[in-house]
C-alpha cells in the first residue's frame, strides 16, 4: 500500500497511469521524431500479471507492474554492439514516453539514431534487462514472465496505430 500511495501522485519520472494519457502523449511525441532519429514503440506484458492479481490482490500485481516500469525507465538504450552489456554507457538515450497501456502492459517511446533502428535486437535486449534479477512480489520474491516487443514507428503515424503494431508483434511472440 506504501508503494501504490507514492506511485499514486506520478512525478515527472514515473509512468503514465492512465491508457488515455498514453496515448496523447505518445500522438504529442510521435509528431516530431529529432533530427536524423526515428521512434521505436516497445510494449513489455507481465503475463503473470493476472495470476497475482489473482492470489495477492490488485495491488500487489499493480506494485509487481511498478517495478518492471521502474526497471524499464532505468535503462540506457546505446549503439546496437553494446547492448549486450548489462551495464549501459551513460549518456545514451533514456525513454521520452513510459505508461500503462491496460492489463499487464507497458508501453515506451525511444528515440534512436536512423543507423539504429533494429526493433528486434532492441526487444530482445529490453526483456533480457527486465528479467536478469527477480521481483519481490507481496514480500516474495519471483521471476516474472515478461514478454517484449518493439516496432519502427512510420511517418506521420499516430501513437494508437504505432501501439497497435507493436501489440500485434507481442501477441505472435506469446
Amino acid at each position: 500500500l506504501k508503494r501504490v500511495e507514492r506511485t499514486a501522485g506520478r512525478d515527472q519520472d514515473g509512468p503514465i497511469l492512465e491508457p488515455q494519457d498514453l496515448l496523447r502523449s505518445l500522438d504529442a511525441v510521435l509528431a516530431s521524431p529529432p533530427p536524423g532519429e526515428g521512434w521505436i514503440v516497445i510494449l513489455a506484458h507481465v503475463p503473470t500479471y493476472e495470476d497475482i492479481r489473482r492470489s495477492s490482490g490488485l495491488l500487489a500485481a499493480n506494485a509487481a507492474l511498478a517495478d518492471v516500469a521502474s526497471r524499464l525507465r532505468e535503462i540506457a538504450f546505446a549503439r546496437p554492439t553494446s547492448w549486450e552489456d548489462p551495464s549501459m554507457p551513460q549518456g545514451s538515450t533514456r525513454l521520452s514516453v513510459l505508461g500503462y497501456a491496460g492489463g499487464g502492459n507497458l508501453a515506451a517511446v525511444v528515440a534512436l539514431p536512423v543507423d539504429q533502428l533494429d526493433p528486434d535486437a532492441l526487444a530482445e535486449r529490453v526483456r533480457g534487462w527486465l528479467t536478469t534479477t527477480g521481483y519481490a512480489v507481496a514480500g516474495i520474491e519471483m521471476a516474472l514472465a515478461i514478454t517484449v516487443a518493439a516496432a519502427v514507428v512510420g511517418s506521420g503515424e499516430s501513437g494508437l496505430l504505432a501501439l497497435a503494431r507493436t501489440d500485434h508483434l507481442l501477441l505472435r511472440k506469446r
